[in-house]
């Protein structure tokens, strides 16, 4: 009988970039384990081929695991960031993220079960009242990794547990699905837009877009992915300015993850506000430009996967739209 792993991550969030991780995970840990997939709640997302979940609930009131892993993403914080589905239940609207990493790292200990901390986000310091927690939770774990220096070090202030730096495992989208073949007469650049930067930013995204198909073939297309149509809430269209509705393919909400990872490594290129649409082009080799999201300026996630990966930002991670769209066109 295979062994059974608790898989703890924000696996029931509308997002395509939290949603890969359990379809890794189980791609390098199925054929030994039977891989869970643990969330906040167990209600299910739009994409047709997420991984099905069970709730942190759920979980922590069975004792048949043998290990627990926690997953990536900007999971490791105790802010006010609540999507409106865990805001629905007054327990998980205000213990959401921390029940991940902390009700996790708890039953690891309970059980007496090994625990690893599979490279997530750290993407601020914690609150004061989590700290005792925070470090009773680090220090029940066998093996930390964290994804970027800057978690590293926010929590390394709290703990002498070894913590290491591995890159968003993300970046091993490629191992899992195959690049599909490209069409002829289907070339494309890919982009994934967030709803603040559409609000912020309407007449720069105008403005800078028709220039990727400046000396393109007429038949070069330009495709809007729903990677983070959790923000947007399905006012894509609505909301793109209409002087790029001719030249812009916003995709339906129809795709599945893995529709989503070919339609970049079909690309020319990939530029957008999403991360792990950036870490998916990384992963299949496609040239790719991050824009930073007009409403988290300061957020260190952004960089700090660039250099995980040994990568310099200056050439991958800009501010604007205008100067994302000159990059991509120095690297394609």
């Amino acid at each position: 009988m295979k062994k059974k792993i608790a898989h703890f991550g924000a696996f029931d969030h509308d997002s395509y970039g939290d949603l890969i991780f359990p379809c890794i995970a189980e791609y390098f840990l199925a054929p030994e384990f039977d891989v869970v997939h643990v969330a906040p709640t167990d209600i299910p997302t739009p994409w047709p081929d997420a991984k099905h979940t069970i709730s942190v609930q759920s979980a922590i009131n069975r004792d048949d695991w043998d290990g627990v892993l926690i997953g990536g993403g900007d999971i490791v914080q105790t802010g006010d960031w609540v999507p409106e589905k865990w805001r629905m239940d007054e327990v998980l609207a205000v213990s959401a993220l921390p029940s991940l990493w902390i009700g996790a790292s708890l039953l690891a200990a309970r059980l007496n079960i090994p625990l690893v901390w599979n490279a997530p986000g750290v993407p601020g310091d914690l609150s004061s009242e989590f700290l005792q927690t925070a470090r009773l939770a680090l220090r029940s774990a066998d093996y930390v990794s964290v994804r970027d220096s800057r978690s590293h070090d926010i929590l390394s202030a709290h703990t002498d547990t070894a913590i290491q730096i591995i890159p968003d495992s993300a970046i091993l989208i490629n191992d899992i699905w195959a690049k599909p073949p490209i069409l002829e007469g289907s070339s494309r650049f890919v982009i994934s837009l967030s709803v603040s930067d559409l609000q912020s930013r309407p007449d720069e995204i105008a403005d800078a877009l028709p220039q990727l198909l400046k000396d393109e073939d007429s038949s070069t297309l330009i495709t809007g992915l729903p990677l983070m149509d959790w923000q947007l809430e399905g006012l894509v269209l609505q909301k793109l300015p209409a002087s790029l509705r001719d030249i812009v393919d916003v995709l339906p909400r129809s795709l599945t993850l893995q529709d989503c990872a070919g339609k970049i490594s079909q690309s020319r290129g990939y530029i957008g506000n999403s991360l792990h649409g950036f870490i998916t082009a990384v992963s299949y080799g496609v040239p790719a430009v991050l824009v930073v999201p007009s409403n988290s300026p300061n957020s260190h996630k952004y960089a700090g996967f660039i250099r995980a990966i040994g990568h310099d930002p200056q050439y991958s991670l800009v501010e604007s739209w205008r100067d994302g769209v000159v990059q991509l066109q120095k690297r394609h």
